[in-house]
């Protein structure tokens, strides 16, 4: 029984599928063959799969609570971790982009839904991990490569979450809408309207059939000009290469496209903001130097006749004479301390 299955990131006509029984395929569409197959890849049902940025790698998730990379075309698993995420229930994973780097959603011992950061070179415990809530909907991780943010949607959740995962998981923001989601699908970047600084675009199926389009904006204040920071070239929908030449054990790099239209200009390019002098200024004289209440209670001490306290205080204390001073050579080798 087939549990999953995706398209190769890079080569046209393969598609790479896992099953109940733990066996990992990847199918040549166009020869309508099985090109690849790994039967005992896993000792139970595989829950996700996801391609490294070259499809050259997968990582899956099992039920077995841990997470494994295979060689597709070398036919073997390169990695094996221990328990990724130690609740009872199901766990994804998605591969972060061109980073050596896993995001994934699972579950706490406690139940508490968490999302976590893995290193592919070591996968036996986290980089970093972030508690999401305490529901029952196990939670889809989706990932945006050019941004390098990533997205978690749960089954009956009305909200999807958007998180930075650097080391540890960051929580940015979140969409909330009214009806709760069966499923929800992240469209291509490609259709993203990037005019209104549209981050990316959603659609999720509600149970009631509907299917409701949502989105993700990023504000800025400069809107008429390309945001060519936050839209980098993206990937085409273009194959790199042939099926046969990805089996024959080519590599290739994914094709990307500019999306910034012709009648806008891009940020990066855009004439600096010049900040206007302020109209009026207040100029300070580098001689004045007191301060100038002090100024004022001067003068007006002056106006009436009396003296500052300090000036009182010097006049009334009571000081030595010259001749009251004892030079007797008996004490000339006094100093304080001694007696």
């Amino acid at each position: 029984k087939l549990s999953t299955a995706r398209w190769h990131p890079l080569a046209a006509g393969v598609i790479v599928s896992t099953s109940i029984d733990g066996s990992l395929r990847v199918h040549d569409v166009d020869a309508g063959a099985e090109a690849l197959s790994l039967a005992d890849a896993h000792p139970d049902a595989v829950l996700s799969q996801t391609a490294n940025y070259s499809g050259a790698l997968v990582a899956t998730s099992c039920k077995d609570k841990k997470l494994r990379i295979f060689d597709l075309r070398a036919n073997k698993c390169i990695g094996v971790g221990g328990v990724c995420h130690a609740g009872a229930k199901a766990f994804r994973v998605e591969w972060m982009g061109s980073h050596d780097r896993l995001f994934t959603a699972g579950f706490s011992r406690s139940s508490e839904r968490e999302v976590a950061v893995f290193d592919m070179r070591k996968l036996d415990a986290w980089i970093g991990r972030t508690g999401v809530d305490v529901s029952s909907g196990v939670i889809e991780p989706m990932y945006d490569e050019d941004c390098n943010v990533a997205f978690v949607a749960g089954r009956g959740d009305t909200t999807v979450r958007m998180f930075e995962p650097v080391d540890k998981p960051h929580f940015l923001t979140q969409f909330a809408g009214a009806a709760p989601a069966v499923g929800t699908a992240m469209l291509p970047k490609s259709v993203v309207d990037v005019r209104s600084i549209e981050l990316r675009r959603f659609v999720k199926l509600t149970a009631d059939g509907r299917v409701v389009k949502f989105h993700f904006t990023v504000p800025r204040t400069r809107p008429e000009f390309f945001q060519d920071d936050i839209f980098p070239p993206t990937r085409s929908s273009e194959a790199a290469q042939t099926a046969a030449e990805w089996l024959g054990g080519a590599d290739a790099s994914p094709q990307l496209v500019s999306l910034c239209p012709a009648d806008m200009t891009p940020l990066s390019q855009a004439p600096k903001i010049v900040k206007a002098a302020p109209k009026y200024r207040l100029e300070e004289k580098p001689e004045e130097k007191e301060d100038a209440v002090d100024q004022l209670f001067t003068r007006m001490q002056a106006k009436r006749g009396i003296a500052s306290i300090e000036d009182q205080r010097l006049a009334n204390a009571e000081g030595v004479d010259d001749d009251e001073w004892d030079d007797d050579e008996d004490n000339a080798d006094w100093s304080p301390g001694m007696t």
